[in-house]
C-alpha cells in the first residue's frame, strides 16, 4: 500500500520510486476498493493524478504489469524492452 500512501500525501517522488522501482501495481486497490489514483484525486494531488492516469490507461490495455495482468512487463522491464510505449501514452519516466 506504499502507492497509496504517497498518493494520498502527494509525494509525486515515492509514487515514482514504488512504481518505477518498486514495481507497484497501479490498479492496486485497498479493503476500500481505492488506488492510488483515486488517492491522488481524493486529495486534488494533481501532479500524481497527471503520473498516474496513462500509466491506468497502459494496465487496462494489458500493456504494463497490474492486478488484471500480472505476466504484463514491469515499469522497468516496459523502459527497457518498448519505452515509446511510455512515452507514446505521456508517461516520461525519470
Amino acid at each position: 500500500m506504499q502507492l497509496h500512501i504517497a498518493s494520498a500525501e502527494g509525494d509525486l517522488e515515492g509514487v515514482r520510486i514504488v512504481v518505477e522501482e518498486g514495481g507497484a501495481k497501479v490498479d492496486l486497490a485497498d479493503r476500500w476498493g481505492h488506488t492510488g489514483l483515486s488517492e491522488a484525486r481524493r486529495v486534488a494531488a494533481h501532479q500524481v493524478e497527471d503520473y498516474l492516469q496513462p500509466l491506468m490507461q497502459l494496465a487496462g490495455k494489458g500493456a504494463i504489469r497490474c492486478v488484471q495482468h500480472p505476466q504484463a512487463p514491469t515499469f522497468a522491464q516496459l523502459q527497457l524492452i518498448a519505452p515509446a510505449k511510455l512515452l507514446a501514452a505521456g508517461v516520461h519516466p525519470k
